[in-house]
């Protein structure tokens, strides 16, 4: 079950699953990101606005790719790994962006290690050169345990004992949910 959330001070919206919190209400998020957070599973999702580069000649795959490694440095991850990057929509009058996944290895509550999916949505939005980013991550294994080196196997974070199981949602869904329902309601807040 999702519900609409209202960013960027109502300048627009998205869909998000019921069970997430606006981090805002609890700790600091920069002007530019709106962070709704899960926390009986750690689960996260991220809305940031960054200028569209004029000059950036990559395709949409690679910037993807460069976007998911910088978004890893600084969440402190380790041993990043891309899996793939797609382009979706475009088509039907659908939105086109640019889907990326993969895991990181991230160390939290003195060390702790946990290994994390993350999943990149990426919408250029050419009008007001600005790049709108969406992020989702999942921890889906603690300290190495149920988890094969490769990724294989993973219990998901889904199976925690304080988690619901009919509350979960994989996490691309939870993605393209974010994606697909993301709109501009004020045009105001790119003056």
């Amino acid at each position: 079950m999702a519900r609409v959330v209202h960013l960027y001070g109502g300048a627009a919206r998205a869909r998000v699953p019921a069970r997430f919190i606006d981090l805002s209400d609890v700790a600091p998020v920069p002007d530019h990101q709106e962070v709704f957070f899960d926390p009986a599973l750690e689960e996260s999702v991220h809305f940031e606005l960054v200028e569209l580069d004029d000059g950036d000649d990559d395709r949409d795959v690679d910037v993807a790719r460069r976007l998911f490694h910088d978004w890893c440095d600084a969440s402190c991850g380790e041993h990043a790994r891309v899996s793939a990057v797609t382009r979706e929509g475009g088509d039907g009058g659908a939105r086109a962006w640019t889907r990326a996944g993969g895991v990181m290895r991230a160390r939290r509550d003195g060390g702790r290690v946990r290994d994390v999916d993350v999943h990149l949505g990426m919408m250029d939005v050419v009008e007001v050169k600005t790049r709108v980013l969406i992020w989702h991550c999942r921890p889906y294994a603690y300290d190495g345990g149920r988890v094969a080196p490769d990724g294989t196997e993973a219990a998901p974070s889904a199976f925690a004992d304080d988690a619901s199981d009919d509350a979960v949602v994989p996490a691309s869904d939870v993605l393209r949910e974010c994606v697909e329902s993301f709109s501009i309601v004020d045009w105001n807040l790119f003056a």
